[in-house]
């Protein structure tokens, strides 16, 4: 497949609204239930969102085999058939099996690559830019620098940064470090990049968009669709009130994307002040997220890829409870 140059992949990148993360459904054994994907899949398309990632943070990435995540990128292209865009993540500890991968995956109809820098050994800045670099040549299609310091360990200085937007084969940006001085400052540097900026967080679409953002690939979006791309929408008609009476209903979700053992008004606070520093790594919810689409009507399991936590029966106890009052049924 002839590629075509990096400067084209900037040019005529055009990706907006909201995508949600989508979970990797997993049978009893944790093998990969396909059939479960494609539910998903369909589920988002219907509810509105104007695009998928797929294999992200909440995809599990890191604890599937190469051929597993080569065969997810498969049924997850064939289950959205062009409808909506596909992003895939490209998440390895080493240059030679991402470059491996983007070309396993080329002759599949995915339209950009979100790409995490390897997290296994500190890396400096100058090889930063050579990884992208060298994925860059063996891409044909965008690609979009993941900005998650809380766990790669690497959060660039502004300088670094820009010239790390500026590479000729980054389209785009995710940044999921839910810090507001980290998101100015790359928003600022979005247009004279040429750049797609979507936030990590649901929490912060509106900030997002009020700063020129393209809008947010997150988790929440994974759980209430309809209610993101509502706000989205709202926004985008400039129903300005309405918008921010859906963005305060979406804080009202951060109880299963964080903590049950605390009201979502004290952890909405707590949010504020925390967005205002370099967030360290989390505990990851992943099982939660999935009993809840399972609660709210999805014949898909909880289970997740070892050794990430199974749910705990106090942990769907409080699904439960949490579904009465804000869950939706399928």
């Amino acid at each position: 497949m002839e590629k075509k140059m990096a400067h084209q992949s900037r040019s005529n990148n055009a990706f907006g609204g909201v995508f949600p993360v989508v979970p990797t459904p997993l049978r009893e054994d944790q093998s990969v239930d396909y059939n479960g994907l494609e539910q998903l899949i369909n589920f988002y398309i219907n509810e509105g969102c104007h695009g998928l990632l797929v294999l992200g943070s909440y995809g599990e990435h890191p604890y599937f085999t190469f051929e597993e995540r080569c065969e997810i990128i498969k049924h997850a292209t064939r289950a959205a058939e062009g409808r909506v865009p596909v992003i895939a993540c490209v998440g390895f500890t080493g240059l030679r099996e991402a470059e491996s991968f983007l070309e396993k995956t080329a002759p599949m109809p995915v339209d950009a690559y979100l790409v995490v820098l390897p997290t296994y050994f500190r890396v400096e800045h100058k090889d930063c830019l050579d990884y992208y670099c060298k994925l860059g040549e063996h891409a044909d299609r965008p690609l979009l620098y993941y900005h998650i310091p809380q766990l790669t360990g690497i959060d660039p200085s502004p300088d670094e940064m820009s010239e790390l937007l500026h590479l000729d084969c980054i389209a785009g940006v995710k940044d999921s470090s839910m810090n507001l001085g980290s998101m100015k400052r790359v928003l600022s540097l979005k247009e004279e990049a040429g750049l797609s900026y979507f936030a990590g967080s649901g929490l912060l679409l509106l900030e997002t968009l009020k700063r020129g953002g393209a809008g947010v690939m997150c988790t929440v979006a994974s759980l209430v669709p309809g209610l993101v791309v509502s706000c989205y929408e709202a926004y985008l008609a400039g129903e300005f009130k309405r918008a921010g009476l859906l963005q305060n209903k979406i804080f009202e979700f951060l109880p299963v994307m964080n903590s049950f053992s605390l009201p979502a008004g004290i952890q909405k606070a707590g949010f504020k002040v925390l967005s205002k520093i370099t967030m360290s790594a989390i505990a990851p919810r992943h099982a939660i997220s999935k009993e809840f689409l399972r609660q709210s009507g999805f014949p898909i399991t909880s289970m997740v890829r070892s050794p990430l936590p199974q749910i705990t029966e106090k942990d769907k106890i409080s699904v439960t409870n949490y579904i009465k009052t804000h869950g939706v049924k399928k």
